[in-house]
């Protein structure tokens, strides 16, 4: 079918190089400005468009879906609409996950003028996104042809997010326009190539090289600490583990708790503070980023020894330790790694095993003791090994989940949105990951995080698993810092409120299971784990000292 007007020619070429560079699904947004920019996506996307009412709420649902390996672009219209992304954009940036943002515009010649719904987006994104500004359409060879290789190339090469503005001018909707005719153009102009406009080769893997680490020598008492999840090197790890004989102390989200990783440590958290963690290592290596607890990053910080980082270009090393890094590493350099460390200390290796056995036993048999509490509620929702996607949300969940999560599940993934830790777009994300993965999935979720992202309930439909909150009335994270000791400190910072979610279910639709017992959690996972829509579990659990709790766990294990 021809183009009916310019606009729907100029956005056909976007979409068609967006599918062909690897977006593989795109979340779209109401609007009259982007609405080019939607047709055309539709006719190239199909059902691999996903409309969504709030932006805000699409683009951490796009976050969800690159958190899976899917590449996905959020189309939204001019103004504030595009001002909704810059959350999702801030935590893409930090974590280094490619995210395409494709903003509708009004043409230059509405800027300045007070022309309603226009405001300068070029650098909205500051340095959270790669900026590439479209011209306004133009129908000759050059221009087409130039607007499909940019297209191409800055989504090749994005390992963040990549904002694409689009200005249009009316007629916006693909009608006929009869003032519009149409050019003569070639065929690489028309449809583009059979590919990607330009094919950007794959970054090379890091050569098999001399590795520079003199303080590497059979022998050593050596760590291998793994922090958030590091795409590149997670499968290597359990290599890296056998050659050197290290204990793995890894992180929940690290992508390393699972039963093939040998010599496997999951309670950090709480040995960090042990008369073992208090012994200094000779050699740590550390995978991607540092270890998202306090107490356990700042015992990494505490080691005074060389520390090498594999792995997270975009990792900071805000701790300051790394004594080498190297981003890009492949089997061959991992294996020369661990020969040059194997074999580590079996005594030091055999009493970092000996202190995760008994800290787990420790863990289970004082959750159980107190009941219903907050650590019970997730040590048994950890516990669940059908849900393939677990997701974590900032705050008291994933530091409950990062002691409860055992590679005894054999879960395939545990995400959580940990770049810059914001509660923001967690269901969202977490349902953009289900949709896009395909799988069923079970959030983790405080009350004050689901009611920032109530309105994302919207976009559980299609999708299977259970939403379940910790309703403890307000930001209990807060009552383990100083300032809960200040006046005010409920109103102003904790926010009580008696809020539950039963409407909010109704309201979307959703089943609903209200929790105040450890039995009827059980149930209502169970019914979870095979429904064929998105359940909302609510534990109440106020009324409890949930700080008192967890340290308690923690006190138990060490």
């Amino acid at each position: 079918m021809a183009d009916p007007n310019l606009n729907a020619l100029w956005c056909r070429a976007i979409a068609e190089e967006l599918a062909r560079a690897g977006v593989t699904r795109v979340i779209g947004c109401p609007g009259s400005r982007n609405s080019p920019l939607l047709f055309a996506l539709s006719a190239v996307f199909g059902d691999r468009l996903h409309m969504a009412i709030d932006e805000r709420g699409a683009a951490f649902h796009a976050l969800g879906m690159a958190k899976v390996g899917v590449v996905t672009a959020v189309c939204v219209t001019s103004g504030t609409a595009a001002a909704n992304l810059l959350p999702a954009v801030c935590e893409a940036h930090a974590s280094g996950q490619p995210l395409i943002l494709i903003t509708a515009d009004r043409p230059a010649d509405l800027h300045g003028v007070g022309a309603p719904q226009t405001m300068e987006q070029r650098s909205l994104f500051g340095v959270f996104a790669t900026a590439v500004a479209l011209a306004e359409p133009t129908a000759t060879d050059h221009a087409l042809c130039s607007l499909r290789e940019l297209v191409s190339r800055s989504v090749q090469e994005a390992h963040g997010p990549v904002q694409f503005n689009v200005p249009l001018r009316d007629p916006l909707p693909p009608l006929p326009d009869p003032t519009w005719t149409r050019p003569t153009l070639s065929t690489e102009a028309e449809r583009g190539r059979a590919g990607p406009f330009v094919r950007i080769e794959s970054r090379p893997s890091f050569p098999d090289a001399s590795i520079a680490a003199p303080f590497l020598r059979p022998g050593l008492r050596g760590l291998i600490v793994a922090g958030s999840e590091s795409e590149a090197c997670a499968p290597l790890i359990p290599m890296l583990a056998s050659l050197s004989g290290y204990p793995v102390l890894a992180d929940a989200i690290s992508g390393l708790r699972r039963p093939a990783v040998p010599n496997l440590v999951a309670s950090l958290d709480a040995l960090a503070d042990s008369a073992l963690g208090r012994e200094q290592a000779d050699v740590i290596i550390r995978i991607g980023a540092p270890p998202l607890a306090r107490a356990s990053y700042e015992w990494v910080a505490k080691q005074r020894c060389p520390q090498l980082v594999l792995g997270g270009d975009r990792n900071r090393d805000f701790i300051g330790t790394a004594t080498m890094q190297w981003p890009l590493v492949n089997d061959a350099f991992v294996a020369e790694l661990g020969r040059r460390c194997a074999t580590g200390d079996a005594t030091w290796t055999a009493r970092w095993k000996a202190a995760e056995k008994q800290a787990q036993e420790q863990r289970q048999r004082t959750a159980s003791a107190q009941g219903w509490s907050e650590p019970a509620a997730y040590a048994l929702a950890c516990a669940q090994s059908d849900f393939p996607l677990l997701w974590l949300a900032s705050s008291m969940p994933v530091r409950h989940a990062n002691l409860h999560v055992s590679p005894s599940t054999q879960r395939q993934r545990v995400l959580s949105n940990r770049g810059v830790n914001g509660i923001d777009g967690t269901v969202a994300s977490f349902l953009g990951a289900t949709r896009a993965s395909g799988q069923r999935g079970l959030c983790l979720i405080g009350d004050l995080a689901l009611l920032h992202d109530l309105n994302s309930l919207a976009l559980a439909s299609g999708t299977r698993g259970g939403v379940l909150v910790v309703n403890n009335g307000g930001g209990g994270i807060f009552d383990a810092l100083p300032v809960a000791q200040v006046d005010g400190y409920r109103r102003l910072v904790r926010t009580d409120h008696d809020l539950d979610f039963s409407h909010a279910a109704a309201q979307f639709r959703l089943p609903y299971r209200r929790c105040a017992a450890i039995a009827e959690l059980s149930v209502a996972l169970a019914e979870a784990a095979t429904s064929e829509s998105m359940l909302l579990i609510e534990c109440a659990l106020t009324g409890r000292d949930m700080i008192a709790d967890h340290r308690a766990v923690l006190a138990a294990m060490r």
